[in-house]
């Protein structure tokens, strides 16, 4: 950054910061709560002191906006965003920075105003002296253990008890409903909802097999995700660099908006490797680490999922009825290597893997392959209803029932998924709420 991009952006900061009441302020550090400390926090008298701590934190800076976006937005001074570089972010779409938790009590603490505080610190049993305002009291009853992210109910009594009224108990209603639904699934609820990446391999220029059939596979793939209004980038025919280039350029992106990650790589594949059309192979380990919090920290704590439709070894699962009809199917395998497990993971990540570590996989040239063709018939049916691990096992169900006749002489053969999964969370992939529609700007 040179210094006259620098020295533009502290003068724009500066001129945000004049722009703030000392409310603003206030309200500001209460959305911080998760990133600064209560201590931290008292120190600052100023808009521009809270900015400087955050961009030590690395919430801000001349190309990581986002955050400030989001507290300007969350305290109504949408007027003071034409002091930053927002890109292609909008005012109606995007997933918001802040946290649940902290939003829902700083919407509460700007609807109270002296005398409902007095009340509700009574409501509370609170006597001490020093607690002056609604965010020293809520930081007093956190500490106390009677409010948390997932336990509202305290929060609730006093309220009533305090009989406080006007927006406020709509915004309670509204905050019970937001932590219960983010507790226990991912929220996917962005528009577009993520990106979703496709690298289909088909021609290779090694000696290695075309892979005919699979642009059957990646047709599939991106009507079913542009339509869950995932934004879709479809790339053919790429070597083992290209690869690696066309995942490294989208895990430096700004995915602040989006709510999900989606990559789907069809090609020639081996035990923990997938392959490019020079032959080259690239280690599916080091495709997963460039998603890792830490290079890609836009993306923290949401779902990363991809999907390989590639061998992972040359054994064949060998079916044992002989009734099913015969299917002229090929594979996808080449040589061995290191499977990746879910020790080679970071939270919030799941890899569909088309067959176990060892064994091949199987495509029609006419019908594209086993896997995503299960795969993208049971997204269809069910992805707004059942969270993708549910769907995984179904996928693993239907692949499981195909038998074919393998051309390389294996004869009837079955096949068999292997998801490998670190989510926390239920996820759906194509689940629509209204619940935090609001969060949205």
């Amino acid at each position: 950054m040179s210094v006259k991009d620098r020295n533009k952006f502290r003068q724009n900061l500066l001129s945000i910061s004049e722009g703030l009441t000392d409310d603003d302020v206030t309200h500001m550090k209460s959305l911080c709560s998760d990133v600064i400390s209560r201590k931290e926090a008292d120190k600052i008298s100023s808009g521009f002191e809270l900015f400087e701590l955050l961009e030590s934190k690395g919430r801000l800076s001349v190309d990581y906006v986002c955050y400030l976006a989001d507290l300007l937005k969350c305290v109504g001074q949408i007027c003071l965003l034409k002091y930053i570089n927002l890109g292609d972010m909008t005012l109606g779409t995007g997933r918001c920075q802040i946290n649940t938790f902290r939003l829902y009590l700083t919407k509460l603490g700007m609807e109270i105003d002296d005398i409902e505080f007095e009340a509700l610190k009574k409501a509370c049993n609170c006597n001490k002296e020093e607690i002056t305002h609604f965010y020293q009291l809520m930081t007093f009853l956190e500490n106390q253990k009677k409010i948390t992210a997932r336990d509202m109910s305290f929060l609730e009594d006093v309220f009533k008890k305090a009989k406080l009224q006007g927006d406020i108990p709509s915004i309670l209603q509204s905050f019970k409903r937001q932590l219960a639904y983010e507790a226990d699934q991912y929220r996917i609820t962005s528009d577009p909802k993520g990106i979703c990446v496709i690298i289909n391999n088909e021609n290779f220029t090694s000696g290695h097999t075309n892979r005919r059939g699979t642009s059957v596979d990646a047709r599939r793939l991106e009507r079913l995700f542009q339509t869950f209004s995932y934004e879709v980038e479809l790339h053919k025919d790429r070597n083992a660099k290209e690869i690696t280039d066309i995942l490294k350029a989208i895990s430096v992106r700004d995915h602040w908006r989006y709510d999900c990650f989606i990559c789907c790589v069809l090609s020639h594949g081996s035990m923990g490797r997938v392959f490019g059309v020079d032959g080259m192979d690239v280690a599916i380990s080091s495709l997963l680490e460039l998603f890792f919090d830490s290079k890609c920290p836009s993306l923290a704590e949401k779902p990363k999922l991809f999907f390989f439709q590639a061998c992972q070894g040359d054994a064949s699962q060998q079916g044992l009825e002989m009734d099913i009809p015969a299917m002229d199917v090929k594979s996808d395998v080449l040589i061995d290597d290191k499977q990746p497990s879910a020790v080679d993971l970071e939270a919030n990540m799941l890899l569909g893997y088309a067959t176990p570590p060892g064994y091949k996989s199987y495509r029609s040239e006419d019908e594209g392959s086993w896997y995503i063709q299960a795969l993208v018939d049971r997204l269809k049916g069910s992805a707004e209803r059942e969270n993708i691990l549910d769907i995984l096992t179904q996928v693993n169900n239907d692949v499981s029932k195909k038998h074919g006749y393998a051309r390389d002489g294996s004869g009837y053969v079955t096949q068999i998924p292997c998801p490998v999964f670190t989510l926390k969370k239920k996820l759906f992939l194509d689940f629509d709420t209204k619940l935090n529609h609001h969060l949205q700007y």
